[in-house]
Protein backbone atom coordinates (compact mmCIF):
# COMPACT_ATOMS: atom_id res chain seq x y z
CA UNK A 1 0.00 0.00 0.00
CA UNK A 2 1.32 3.43 -0.89
CA UNK A 3 -0.16 6.95 1.01
CA UNK A 4 0.67 10.24 -0.41
CA UNK A 5 1.80 12.54 2.31
CA UNK A 6 -0.51 14.67 4.06
CA UNK A 7 -1.05 18.44 3.01
CA UNK A 8 -2.90 21.48 4.25
CA UNK A 9 -5.30 23.82 2.60
CA UNK A 10 -5.73 26.94 4.83
CA UNK A 11 -8.79 28.82 3.07
CA UNK A 12 -9.81 31.81 5.14
CA UNK A 13 -13.37 33.01 4.01
CA UNK A 14 -14.26 36.12 5.91
CA UNK A 15 -18.02 36.93 4.91
CA UNK A 16 -20.44 39.19 7.05
CA UNK A 17 -23.49 38.83 7.61
CA UNK A 18 -24.87 35.53 7.54
CA UNK A 19 -24.07 34.33 4.46
CA UNK A 20 -23.14 30.28 4.00
CA UNK A 21 -20.02 29.19 2.35
CA UNK A 22 -20.05 26.11 0.36
CA UNK A 23 -16.61 24.47 -0.93
CA UNK A 24 -16.38 21.17 -3.17
CA UNK A 25 -14.20 18.57 -4.05
CA UNK A 26 -14.07 18.50 -8.14
CA UNK A 27 -11.90 15.90 -8.94
CA UNK A 28 -7.83 15.26 -9.15
CA UNK A 29 -5.47 15.11 -12.06
CA UNK A 30 -2.67 12.56 -12.33
CA UNK A 31 0.57 14.43 -13.35
CA UNK A 32 2.38 11.23 -12.74
CA UNK A 33 2.26 7.49 -11.48
CA UNK A 34 3.36 5.71 -8.54
CA UNK A 35 6.21 3.16 -9.36
CA UNK A 36 4.33 0.15 -8.52
CA UNK A 37 4.29 -2.72 -11.04
CA UNK A 38 0.81 -3.70 -11.34
CA UNK A 39 -0.10 -0.85 -13.98
CA UNK A 40 -3.18 1.85 -13.04
CA UNK A 41 -3.04 3.39 -9.66
CA UNK A 42 -5.71 2.68 -7.59
CA UNK A 43 -6.22 5.85 -5.60
CA UNK A 44 -8.63 7.18 -3.29
CA UNK A 45 -8.35 11.00 -1.27
CA UNK A 46 -9.38 11.56 2.15
CA UNK A 47 -9.79 15.30 3.18
CA UNK A 48 -10.16 16.32 6.96
CA UNK A 49 -11.90 19.59 7.58
CA UNK A 50 -11.25 22.38 10.13
CA UNK A 51 -12.82 25.06 11.39
CA UNK A 52 -11.09 27.89 13.39
CA UNK A 53 -8.48 25.60 14.76
CA UNK A 54 -11.07 22.91 15.07
CA UNK A 55 -11.42 19.67 13.64
CA UNK A 56 -14.79 18.73 12.08
CA UNK A 57 -14.81 15.53 10.04
CA UNK A 58 -13.38 14.15 7.56
CA UNK A 59 -14.63 12.98 3.82
CA UNK A 60 -13.48 10.08 1.29
CA UNK A 61 -13.33 10.50 -2.37
CA UNK A 62 -14.69 8.57 -3.80
CA UNK A 63 -17.17 7.48 -1.22
CA UNK A 64 -17.15 3.72 -2.39
CA UNK A 65 -13.55 3.66 -1.93
CA UNK A 66 -11.34 4.26 -4.40
CA UNK A 67 -10.34 5.24 -7.93
CA UNK A 68 -9.42 2.45 -10.70
CA UNK A 69 -7.38 2.89 -13.36
CA UNK A 70 -5.62 6.14 -12.80
CA UNK A 71 -3.04 6.88 -15.27
CA UNK A 72 -0.62 10.07 -15.74
CA UNK A 73 -2.20 12.84 -17.66
CA UNK A 74 -5.66 11.94 -16.81
CA UNK A 75 -8.46 13.87 -14.78
CA UNK A 76 -10.99 11.73 -12.28
CA UNK A 77 -13.79 12.24 -9.81
CA UNK A 78 -15.06 15.43 -12.11
CA UNK A 79 -17.60 16.83 -10.80
CA UNK A 80 -19.18 19.25 -7.57
CA UNK A 81 -19.08 17.02 -4.54
CA UNK A 82 -20.03 18.66 -1.35
CA UNK A 83 -16.97 18.99 1.40
CA UNK A 84 -18.12 22.04 3.41
CA UNK A 85 -21.08 23.81 3.64
CA UNK A 86 -21.93 26.51 6.58
CA UNK A 87 -20.77 29.70 8.18
CA UNK A 88 -17.38 31.68 7.03
CA UNK A 89 -14.69 31.14 8.68
CA UNK A 90 -10.65 29.94 9.17
CA UNK A 91 -10.90 26.36 7.14
CA UNK A 92 -8.43 24.13 6.57
CA UNK A 93 -8.69 20.88 4.46
CA UNK A 94 -5.74 18.48 5.03
CA UNK A 95 -5.43 16.16 2.06
CA UNK A 96 -4.34 12.83 2.43
CA UNK A 97 -4.17 10.93 -1.30
CA UNK A 98 -3.07 7.18 -1.35
CA UNK A 99 -2.87 4.68 -3.59
CA UNK A 100 -4.30 1.12 -2.33
CA UNK A 101 -2.29 -2.03 -1.96
CA UNK A 102 -3.16 -4.00 1.35
CA UNK A 103 -5.85 -1.33 3.24
CA UNK A 104 -9.66 -1.08 2.91
CA UNK A 105 -10.14 2.44 2.56
CA UNK A 106 -13.02 2.14 4.97
CA UNK A 107 -10.29 1.48 7.44
CA UNK A 108 -8.08 4.42 7.15
CA UNK A 109 -10.88 6.67 6.93
CA UNK A 110 -11.42 5.01 10.23
CA UNK A 111 -7.92 5.20 11.53
CA UNK A 112 -7.65 9.05 10.47
CA UNK A 113 -10.75 10.02 12.13
CA UNK A 114 -9.98 8.81 15.48
CA UNK A 115 -6.31 10.34 15.16
CA UNK A 116 -7.98 13.58 14.61
CA UNK A 117 -10.64 13.38 17.26
CA UNK A 118 -8.19 12.28 20.00
CA UNK A 119 -5.83 15.10 19.14
CA UNK A 120 -8.62 17.48 19.50
CA UNK A 121 -10.49 15.75 22.81
CA UNK A 122 -7.19 14.59 24.13
CA UNK A 123 -6.49 16.49 27.86
CA UNK A 124 -5.29 20.10 26.23
CA UNK A 125 -7.46 20.17 22.76
CA UNK A 126 -6.11 23.86 23.02
CA UNK A 127 -2.70 22.50 21.71
CA UNK A 128 -3.51 21.10 18.68
CA UNK A 129 -5.78 24.30 18.13
CA UNK A 130 -2.95 26.39 18.40
CA UNK A 131 -0.90 24.39 15.87
CA UNK A 132 -3.10 25.29 13.77
CA UNK A 133 -3.71 28.80 14.60
CA UNK A 134 -0.31 29.64 14.14
CA UNK A 135 0.98 27.40 11.16
CA UNK A 136 -1.37 29.64 9.27
CA UNK A 137 -0.60 33.17 10.81
CA UNK A 138 3.70 31.92 10.39
CA UNK A 139 3.19 30.29 6.61
CA UNK A 140 0.46 33.04 5.11
CA UNK A 141 2.98 35.14 4.33
CA UNK A 142 1.05 36.81 1.35
CA UNK A 143 -2.07 37.27 -0.13
CA UNK A 144 -1.67 33.64 -1.64
CA UNK A 145 1.02 31.61 -0.47
CA UNK A 146 2.14 28.08 -1.39
CA UNK A 147 4.46 26.63 1.22
CA UNK A 148 5.72 23.17 1.98
CA UNK A 149 3.02 21.73 -0.54
CA UNK A 150 0.31 24.13 1.36
CA UNK A 151 -2.06 26.48 0.23
CA UNK A 152 -2.56 29.84 2.39
CA UNK A 153 -5.48 32.55 1.45
CA UNK A 154 -5.70 35.10 3.84
CA UNK A 155 -8.19 37.62 4.50
CA UNK A 156 -6.99 40.41 2.42
CA UNK A 157 -7.85 38.76 -0.89
CA UNK A 158 -10.90 36.94 0.61
CA UNK A 159 -12.63 39.85 2.12
CA UNK A 160 -15.80 41.11 3.20
CA UNK A 161 -17.33 39.62 0.05
CA UNK A 162 -14.45 37.28 -1.15
CA UNK A 163 -15.95 34.45 -1.31
CA UNK A 164 -18.26 36.77 -4.08
CA UNK A 165 -15.55 37.16 -5.96
CA UNK A 166 -12.83 33.87 -5.99
CA UNK A 167 -14.02 32.63 -8.79
CA UNK A 168 -12.82 35.56 -11.37
CA UNK A 169 -10.05 36.29 -8.79
CA UNK A 170 -8.97 33.02 -8.91
CA UNK A 171 -9.40 32.65 -12.64
CA UNK A 172 -10.74 29.51 -14.14
CA UNK A 173 -8.70 27.14 -15.23
CA UNK A 174 -8.92 24.02 -16.86
CA UNK A 175 -7.29 20.50 -16.60
CA UNK A 176 -8.76 18.08 -18.83
CA UNK A 177 -12.24 20.09 -18.72
CA UNK A 178 -12.27 20.50 -15.44
CA UNK A 179 -12.75 23.66 -13.99
CA UNK A 180 -11.39 24.83 -10.16
CA UNK A 181 -10.81 27.84 -8.13
CA UNK A 182 -7.88 25.97 -5.72
CA UNK A 183 -5.33 23.44 -6.75
CA UNK A 184 -3.24 21.41 -4.19
CA UNK A 185 -0.43 18.56 -5.59
CA UNK A 186 0.56 16.23 -3.35
CA UNK A 187 3.15 13.12 -3.96
CA UNK A 188 2.05 9.81 -3.90
CA UNK A 189 3.52 7.68 -1.69
CA UNK A 190 6.18 4.80 -1.71
CA UNK A 191 6.61 1.69 -0.14
CA UNK A 192 5.63 1.98 3.47
CA UNK A 193 7.08 1.11 6.83
CA UNK A 194 4.50 -1.53 8.45
CA UNK A 195 1.34 -0.48 7.97
CA UNK A 196 1.03 3.47 8.91
CA UNK A 197 -0.46 5.10 6.01
CA UNK A 198 0.57 8.22 7.02
CA UNK A 199 4.45 7.50 6.46
CA UNK A 200 5.77 6.69 2.71
CA UNK A 201 8.55 7.77 -0.24
CA UNK A 202 7.47 10.53 -2.62
CA UNK A 203 6.82 9.07 -6.24
CA UNK A 204 3.92 9.94 -8.20
CA UNK A 205 2.22 13.30 -7.99
CA UNK A 206 -1.80 13.84 -8.09
CA UNK A 207 -3.55 17.11 -8.01
CA UNK A 208 -6.61 17.64 -5.87
CA UNK A 209 -9.42 20.63 -7.14
CA UNK A 210 -11.20 22.83 -5.33
CA UNK A 211 -13.92 24.93 -5.83
CA UNK A 212 -15.60 27.54 -3.48
CA UNK A 213 -19.50 29.36 -3.90
CA UNK A 214 -21.46 31.26 -1.79
CA UNK A 215 -25.00 30.77 -1.36
CA UNK A 216 -25.81 34.57 -2.82
CA UNK A 217 -26.15 35.29 -6.44
CA UNK A 218 -22.61 35.72 -8.19
CA UNK A 219 -21.80 38.71 -10.22
CA UNK A 220 -20.00 37.31 -13.59
CA UNK A 221 -19.42 41.30 -15.19
CA UNK A 222 -16.06 41.91 -13.45
CA UNK A 223 -16.36 45.65 -13.78
CA UNK A 224 -19.38 45.69 -11.97
CA UNK A 225 -18.01 43.26 -9.41
CA UNK A 226 -15.45 45.66 -8.74
CA UNK A 227 -17.60 48.62 -8.31
CA UNK A 228 -19.62 46.33 -5.74
CA UNK A 229 -16.23 45.52 -3.90
CA UNK A 230 -15.18 49.32 -3.33
CA UNK A 231 -18.57 49.75 -1.51
CA UNK A 232 -17.34 47.75 1.64
CA UNK A 233 -20.36 45.98 2.00
CA UNK A 234 -22.44 49.25 2.24
CA UNK A 235 -24.82 48.13 0.03
CA UNK A 236 -25.67 44.89 0.67
CA UNK A 237 -25.14 41.75 -1.22
CA UNK A 238 -26.67 41.11 -4.82
CA UNK A 239 -30.38 39.79 -5.39
CA UNK A 240 -29.50 39.04 -9.01
CA UNK A 241 -27.41 38.54 -11.95
CA UNK A 242 -26.32 41.18 -14.82
CA UNK A 243 -29.50 42.13 -16.26
CA UNK A 244 -30.15 43.87 -20.28
CA UNK A 245 -32.21 47.05 -20.42
CA UNK A 246 -32.33 45.87 -24.05
CA UNK A 247 -32.78 48.73 -26.36
CA UNK A 248 -31.78 51.03 -24.07
CA UNK A 249 -27.88 49.63 -24.10
CA UNK A 250 -27.17 49.36 -20.56
CA UNK A 251 -27.05 46.76 -17.92
CA UNK A 252 -27.46 46.70 -14.32
CA UNK A 253 -27.23 44.04 -11.00
CA UNK A 254 -29.39 44.88 -8.32
CA UNK A 255 -28.20 44.95 -4.60
CA UNK A 256 -30.15 45.16 -1.40
CA UNK A 257 -30.43 48.77 -1.02
CA UNK A 258 -28.79 49.75 -4.61
CA UNK A 259 -28.12 49.55 -8.35
CA UNK A 260 -25.02 49.28 -10.72
CA UNK A 261 -25.78 50.36 -13.79
CA UNK A 262 -23.60 50.24 -16.64
CA UNK A 263 -23.51 51.89 -20.04
CA UNK A 264 -21.93 54.50 -22.31
CA UNK A 265 -22.20 56.80 -19.53
CA UNK A 266 -20.35 54.51 -16.85
CA UNK A 267 -20.62 52.56 -14.40
CA UNK A 268 -22.55 54.39 -11.53
CA UNK A 269 -24.12 53.57 -8.15
CA UNK A 270 -27.69 54.58 -7.04
CA UNK A 271 -28.57 53.69 -3.74
CA UNK A 272 -30.97 54.45 -0.44
CA UNK A 273 -33.53 56.93 -0.90
CA UNK A 274 -32.42 58.27 -4.47
CA UNK A 275 -32.66 54.75 -5.74
CA UNK A 276 -35.73 53.74 -4.24
CA UNK A 277 -37.58 56.98 -5.85
CA UNK A 278 -35.49 56.69 -9.17
CA UNK A 279 -37.15 52.81 -9.46
CA UNK A 280 -40.51 54.14 -8.50
CA UNK A 281 -40.27 56.82 -10.63
CA UNK A 282 -39.72 55.18 -14.01
CA UNK A 283 -35.65 54.58 -13.91
CA UNK A 284 -33.76 54.58 -16.81
CA UNK A 285 -36.61 54.55 -19.28
CA UNK A 286 -37.52 58.73 -17.66
CA UNK A 287 -34.68 59.56 -16.08
CA UNK A 288 -31.93 58.22 -18.15
CA UNK A 289 -28.47 56.47 -17.09
CA UNK A 290 -26.77 58.11 -14.25
CA UNK A 291 -23.98 60.32 -14.73
CA UNK A 292 -22.35 60.36 -11.20
CA UNK A 293 -22.57 58.39 -8.14
CA UNK A 294 -24.86 59.70 -5.39
CA UNK A 295 -22.71 62.44 -4.33
CA UNK A 296 -22.88 63.76 -0.22
CA UNK A 297 -24.03 67.39 -0.01
CA UNK A 298 -21.75 68.66 3.11
CA UNK A 299 -22.83 71.62 5.73
CA UNK A 300 -21.13 74.68 4.48
CA UNK A 301 -21.25 73.33 0.62
CA UNK A 302 -19.83 76.57 -1.83
CA UNK A 303 -21.54 77.32 -5.03
CA UNK A 304 -24.41 75.34 -6.40
CA UNK A 305 -24.52 72.98 -3.30
CA UNK A 306 -25.09 75.92 -0.82
CA UNK A 307 -28.85 76.50 -1.45
CA UNK A 308 -29.15 73.34 -1.82
CA UNK A 309 -27.63 72.26 1.89
CA UNK A 310 -29.05 75.42 3.06
CA UNK A 311 -32.58 73.73 2.59
CA UNK A 312 -31.71 70.51 4.11
CA UNK A 313 -30.78 68.00 1.43
CA UNK A 314 -27.65 66.04 2.07
CA UNK A 315 -27.29 64.05 -0.85
CA UNK A 316 -27.91 64.33 -4.67
CA UNK A 317 -27.30 62.00 -8.01
CA UNK A 318 -27.11 63.48 -11.26
CA UNK A 319 -28.77 61.56 -14.38
CA UNK A 320 -28.90 62.03 -18.00
CA UNK A 321 -31.96 63.82 -17.76
CA UNK A 322 -32.02 65.58 -14.41
CA UNK A 323 -31.20 65.71 -11.02
CA UNK A 324 -32.29 63.79 -7.95
CA UNK A 325 -31.87 64.55 -4.17
CA UNK A 326 -32.99 63.44 -1.09
CA UNK A 327 -32.04 64.34 2.97
CA UNK A 328 -32.56 62.64 6.13
CA UNK A 329 -35.81 64.58 6.78
CA UNK A 330 -36.85 65.37 2.88
CA UNK A 331 -38.34 63.96 0.64
CA UNK A 332 -36.78 62.78 -2.84
CA UNK A 333 -37.33 65.19 -5.27
CA UNK A 334 -36.08 65.47 -8.79
CA UNK A 335 -35.61 68.93 -11.15
CA UNK A 336 -34.06 69.22 -14.23
CA UNK A 337 -30.80 70.58 -14.84
CA UNK A 338 -32.01 74.06 -15.36
CA UNK A 339 -34.02 74.10 -11.93
CA UNK A 340 -31.77 72.36 -10.00
CA UNK A 341 -29.02 75.39 -11.40
CA UNK A 342 -31.55 77.29 -9.74
CA UNK A 343 -31.73 76.21 -6.71
CA UNK A 344 -34.78 75.45 -3.83
CA UNK A 345 -37.15 78.23 -4.49
CA UNK A 346 -40.37 76.18 -3.86
CA UNK A 347 -41.74 76.33 0.04
CA UNK A 348 -41.90 72.82 -0.50
CA UNK A 349 -38.20 72.31 -1.27
CA UNK A 350 -37.08 74.44 2.18
CA UNK A 351 -36.99 74.15 5.74
CA UNK A 352 -39.30 75.20 8.37
CA UNK A 353 -39.68 78.74 8.96
CA UNK A 354 -37.17 79.68 5.78
CA UNK A 355 -38.68 81.82 3.19
CA UNK A 356 -37.82 80.92 -0.26
CA UNK A 357 -35.62 83.98 -0.45
CA UNK A 358 -32.93 82.56 2.68
CA UNK A 359 -32.06 79.90 0.80
CA UNK A 360 -30.35 81.87 -1.52
CA UNK A 361 -26.45 82.46 -0.05
CA UNK A 362 -25.79 86.32 0.52
CA UNK A 363 -29.23 86.54 1.82
CA UNK A 364 -29.26 87.29 5.97
CA UNK A 365 -32.19 85.81 7.80
CA UNK A 366 -34.02 86.52 10.95
CA UNK A 367 -36.88 83.46 11.93
CA UNK A 368 -39.61 84.90 13.74
CA UNK A 369 -41.23 82.08 14.16
CA UNK A 370 -41.57 78.39 13.60
CA UNK A 371 -43.23 79.01 9.97
CA UNK A 372 -41.91 82.65 9.07
CA UNK A 373 -39.10 84.24 8.60
CA UNK A 374 -38.18 87.86 7.30
CA UNK A 375 -35.53 88.98 5.40
CA UNK A 376 -33.61 92.15 6.38
CA UNK A 377 -33.46 94.81 3.90
CA UNK A 378 -30.13 96.66 4.06
CA UNK A 379 -31.14 99.91 5.61
CA UNK A 380 -29.69 103.50 3.94
CA UNK A 381 -26.61 105.15 5.34
CA UNK A 382 -26.61 108.24 6.76
CA UNK A 383 -24.41 111.25 4.93
CA UNK A 384 -21.14 112.21 6.68
CA UNK A 385 -20.73 115.81 8.56
CA UNK A 386 -24.44 116.42 8.04
CA UNK A 387 -24.66 120.56 7.43
CA UNK A 388 -27.19 122.15 9.76
CA UNK A 389 -30.32 123.63 8.04
CA UNK A 390 -31.20 127.33 7.61
CA UNK A 391 -33.27 128.57 10.26
CA UNK A 392 -37.12 129.14 9.44
CA UNK A 393 -38.45 132.50 8.85
CA UNK A 394 -40.57 133.67 11.97
CA UNK A 395 -43.89 134.52 11.41
CA UNK A 396 -44.76 138.16 12.33
CA UNK A 397 -47.94 139.39 13.02
CA UNK A 398 -49.59 142.86 11.98
CA UNK A 399 -51.49 144.52 14.43
CA UNK A 400 -54.02 146.01 12.66
CA UNK A 401 -55.26 149.79 13.84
Amino acid sequence: MKAMLLVLLPILLFVTGHAQVRIDFTGFHCYAETGETSGSDEVSILIGVFKDGKYLYSKMFPSSGYQGGVDAGGTYQKGAALLYEGAPGNLVLEVNAYEIDDIQPGDFLKDYDALQRSRFRGTDPQIAINTLTNEFNTKATGNVTTNDNKLYIKRSYLDAQGVQITGTLAGDRDIDGLPYHFKVKVATGGKQTGRNPFVGEGVGIEGVFFRVSHSRPEIKDMAIRRKWVEQNGAIGYPTGDVESLGLLRGTFVPFQNARIYQSATGIFLVQGDIYRYYEAQGGVSKFGFPLTDEQAIEDGAKGQLASWSLAGYTRVSKFQNGVILSGANKKAIYHTNEKYAAGPLLDTELKPGQSPQAAIPGNKVTTTNPTTSTVKKPTATPALNPQPLPPKPRKVSVKQQ
